[in-house]
């Protein structure tokens, strides 16, 4: 894989790619020499790929010198897998981990409570952009001083860093075991201006992207005249849970600025080739080590061995700052989702022996026992100034042997429920594999219930539906592929004896998951137009809207043959001989295609039509109407909702639906003012086929 394309293509999620190649390059390129990095690293791919040892280790030495520093990407990459198997690789790369694990060291932070640290540089200049860390017992506080063009850019460029402008990023991390300077188990967090004022985010991961929090806004104050930006930042202990400087010692730190055309070196506090990718796995850190004993505010935390359960006890250890010498009482609970104690005699209670200052104590749990489920360990104390503490944290128990269990019990389902429990399953196996560790289960849990609660009721009412509510659900083509598609079930349907499937079709991928929510919305609200829902009406509709999880842009003969497959998938799950079909924009000309052909498994249509409708390489009406001639597509009735403002502007709509009235299909035409959105398209098409269906 040759760097430069490497480099160029991948955009991290609600960053420019302009933002991203800027100071991704910056970061890895001290001699900022892009061109000879690209240049000398490509070159000992070739090297490589020619099993020329001695030639590649020449370029990757240039390449190191000219600024190259990210020696995970040249193990991942198989262009170089014969040169990283010499030995010459190899110790290469533990001279550089050798001289990271210093350098990180030495750019550490040893702080004491209350007490703000010495500044220390961005970079390696005098006069380089600097910070100072402050440890308090609710927050980590920090004063970046950013000077030169990354301070001129945050005073002339007023947009946040996430959205491609100036700031800051700043990892915290904690140390995972990989190395003394790297770990996966990372916050990021970023700074800037938004208008006038500071704004600051945190990053949720690839699927939730940035999320602005109102805690995090910074104090921003500018310095026209000598080209200075402070930023005075708080970060909460809170967002880190369940980590805490009290129990975790060292916590890692970068932060490195950007988000400016800068052609001088890059600024940050340890270099890491992917300070600005918040998707990356790995993340560069220093630590800060908190001198625990210069703690005095009376607190009580604590610390799990794991936040994950299956086969082994759960060990806990507990932090308990004292104000004063004494005896206190402490109470242990563990609460199931109802919060109650799974414990025989409930809480367990106890006086302890306190010192003034720091106390800890270690104890055990056996959680093999109890049912497979989420719980929560609670503490409470009472210290002997009479003050009460409590700390809590959340576990996931999967159960002894638990993949085999549920594996097993996946065999009791019926075959088309098969592949909807497998998925689930896989899903809970790669998020237990993936979550770093001690961090809160979170999504994993609800996951893992839903799980165990589409199975269990597939074995004992012989159905993984439930009685309402969306479910992702993933059905198998006559190829044994699996696919996924997002699914809505009205209240009742499990009452019904006549289901149709409303199929909607539309070229979104990412859109399903949202489509289906907003239909759930419309259905579960008390304000909702549904209405009264009646299980006995027929056919009763179920919502499904088929991902597209296919790469690329398929052709029209490609989309019908998708669509065909989905059809035939959708009637054996339902035992439903037709079904209801939805098309949006670009694929209303594979639906009415489909229909030519399969006008018996079709009962109606509901066209959304927009500016991208166009129909695959027919450009007049001649050669529209000779492709659409044939078939039954007037069996068929259908429902166009012209969406005028789009339509008339652009795209093939007006010339489709000339051809099909003039070739007298049953089509009734609803003009329809504003552009297609989201919203127009859930709430007409529910309402559609509600009242088709009365």
């Amino acid at each position: 894989m040759h760097l430069l394309f490497r480099k160029l293509s991948p955009c991290p999620l609600q960053f420019s790619l302009i933002f991203f190649t800027a100071f991704l390059w910056a970061q890895i390129s001290l001699a900022t020499n892009l061109e000879s990095i690209t240049i000398y690293y490509n070159e000992t791919c070739t090297a490589s790929l020619a099993q020329d040892s001695e030639s590649a280790l020449s370029w990757f030495q240039k390449a190191l010198d000219a600024g190259f520093d990210d020696f995970h990407f040249a193990l991942s990459d198989p262009d170089l897998h014969h040169f990283t198997q010499t030995t010459a690789f190899k110790n290469l790369f533990l001279a550089h981990q050798s001289k990271m694990t210093l350098l990180s060291s030495e750019r550490g932070f040893n702080l004491q409570s209350f007490q703000w640290s010495g500044w220390k540089n961005l970079g390696t200049g005098d006069d380089n952009s600097s910070i100072r860390l402050q440890w308090q017992p609710t927050s980590l506080e920090m004063e970046i001083q950013l000077t030169g063009e990354i301070a001129n850019a945050i005073i002339s460029k007023p947009f946040p860093p996430w959205q491609g402008g100036p700031g800051v990023m700043v990892t915290l991390a904690i140390p995972d075991g990989t190395s003394s300077f790297e770990s996966g188990n990372t916050f990021i967090f970023a700074f800037g201006k938004n208008k006038t004022s500071g704004m600051g985010a945190l990053f949720l991961g690839p699927q939730l992207g940035w999320q602005t929090i109102g805690e995090l806004t910074p104090e921003i104050i500018e310095n026209p005249q000598e080209t200075t930006v402070l930023i005075r930042a708080s970060i909460s202990w809170q967002s880190l849970l369940p980590f805490h400087p009290l129990v975790d010692s060292p916590i890692g730190i970068n932060v490195a600025q950007g988000g400016y055309d800068s052609t001088s070196d890059p600024m940050a506090l340890f270099p890491d080739p992917h300070a600005f990718s918040p998707q990356s796995k790995i993340h560069r850190y220093v630590p800060i080590h908190f001198a625990t004993s210069t703690s005095t505010r009376e607190a009580l935390v604590g610390r799990l061995s794991h936040s994950l359960l299956s086969n082994q006890p759960l060990d806990f250890d507990l932090k308990l700052v004292s104000g004063s010498t004494g005896t206190g009482k402490l109470k242990i609970n563990f609460l199931d989702t109802q919060g109650r104690s799974v414990l025989p005699d409930g809480a367990t209670n106890s006086s302890i022996s306190l010192q003034s200052g720091m106390n800890s104590y270690a104890r055990s749990a056996d959680f093999r026992p109890l049912a497979a489920g989420p719980y929560l360990i609670k503490i409470d104390c009472e210290t002997p100034s009479g003050t009460q503490l409590t700390w809590s944290s959340q576990l996931l128990n999967l159960g002894p042997q638990w993949a085999n269990a549920w594996q097993d019990s996946i065999g009791k389902l019926s075959p088309l429920d098969q592949p909807t429990a497998q998925f689930y399953l896989d899903t809970v196996k790669k998020s237990a594999h993936d979550l770093p560790l001690r961090r809160h289960p979170g999504a994993m849990t609800t996951t893992f219930q839903q799980m165990k609660s589409l199975i269990q009721s597939g074995i004992s009412e012989k159905s993984i539906l439930p009685v309402q509510g969306a479910l992702p659900i993933v059905w198998v083509d006559s190829q044994g592929k699996s696919h996924t598609c997002s699914m809505y079930l009205p209240e009742g349907h499990n009452q019904s004896k006549n289901l149709q499937p409303v199929i909607v079709w539309a070229n979104a991928a990412g859109m399903e998951p949202r489509l289906t929510g907003r239909i759930a919305r419309l259905f579960e609200h008390k304000d909702g137009p549904v209405g009264e829902k009646d299980p006995s009406r027929s056919p009763f509709p179920i919502y499904l809207v088929p991902n597209r999880e296919l790469k690329g842009t398929l052709s029209l003969s490609e989309e019908i043959s998708y669509l065909e497959e989905f059809q035939l998938w959708a009637s054996r799950y339902f035992n439903s001989k037709t079904s209801s079909l939805v098309a949006v924009d670009s694929a209303v000309p594979a639906a009415l295609d489909f229909i030519k052909n399969n006008s018996d498994q079709v009962s109606r249509l509901l066209v959304f039509a927009g500016g991208n409708l166009n129909a695959d390489n027919l450009k007049t009406s001649k050669e529209i109407s000779n492709y659409f001639s044939g078939g039954n597509i007037a069996d068929v009735p259908i429902t166009w909702l012209d969406f005028i403002l789009e339509t008339r502007a652009k795209g093939q709509a007006k010339l489709i639906l000339s051809v099909l009235l003039e070739s007298k299909y049953n089509v009734t035409v609803q003009e329809v003012r504003g552009g297609l959105s989201m919203t127009q398209i859930s709430d007409r098409l529910v309402l559609w086929a509600e009242q088709v269906t009365k």
